[in-house]
């Protein structure tokens, strides 16, 4: 899966001399996960980074056709927090996931003087190629922290060697994105993505000790802005 998604972002190099514009970009994300919680529970989101780089394909008048190639980090912070007023317990878990990701999307866009709003949507699929685990516990007046690399199918190791949640049952993920943003003077992007996987990390084998996790699918805002390269118009 990884070498085919390398294998187009190839294809796409070689595909830009017939594209309208090669769009390079760069953002933010913050990454939550539709998992269960209770009143102890908290999902917070976890930020992360995304660089890629899109290229435009006119089908009809104001409707794009855009592949795009990039690496994202996804993921989730979870905590919960228990215990009486003699003991305390807390508990925050992070997951980074970084994806290989290929995105087709179908863009509309609408000019007024010097400025485009554009819209889109498509569907996703990325492969993790790394990952990493980080867990922070309070037990009482004890404190501990811990951090494990993610594993994927085929794994190496022991099922349990390691933290339960570090071993990523489903390394591709499937998603359905959304966007809107606005072009200024032909020169820069500022865009706001919405992305929902289809497809969950785990599964419910052998894990009946992280009840509710196995539900999990990233969920991922990404703000980001782009530099668009126009086409240089060919001379007489």
């Amino acid at each position: 899966m990884i070498m085919r998604l390398i294998l187009f972002g190839l294809v796409m190099c070689s595909l830009a001399v017939s594209g309208q514009r090669l769009i390079p970009k760069a953002g933010i994300t913050f990454s939550f996960n539709s998992i269960y919680r209770s009143e102890d529970e908290k999902a917070l989101a976890k930020t992360g980074a995304t660089v890629g780089f899109g290229m435009e394909f006119p089908l009809v008048d104001n409707l794009l056709f855009v592949p795009e190639l990039s690496i994202i980090q996804k993921g989730f912070n979870h905590a919960f927090q228990g215990g009486r007023s003699y003991y305390y317990y807390y508990r925050q878990t992070k997951l980074r996931l970084e994806y290989l990701e290929l995105a087709t999307l179908v863009k509309g866009r609408h000019t007024w003087k010097k400025s485009t709003i554009f819209y889109g949507v498509g569907p996703s699929i990325g492969f993790c190629v790394f990952g990493k685990l980080s867990m922070y516990d309070v037990d009482g007046d004890n404190a501990r922290s811990d951090s494990y690399h993610i594993s994927i199918p085929p794994y190496k190791d022991n099922f349990y060697d390691g933290a339960n949640l570090s071993y990523i049952d489903r390394p591709v993920d499937i998603a359905v994105q959304s966007l809107i943003g606005i072009e200024l003077f032909e020169k820069i992007q500022f865009e706001i993505r919405f992305g929902q996987s289809l497809t969950k990390l785990y599964t419910e084998y052998r894990r009946e000790e992280v009840s509710g996790y196995e539900r999990a699918r990233n969920r991922v805002w990404q703000f980001s802005i782009a530099a668009p390269f126009p086409r240089k118009a060919k001379k007489a």
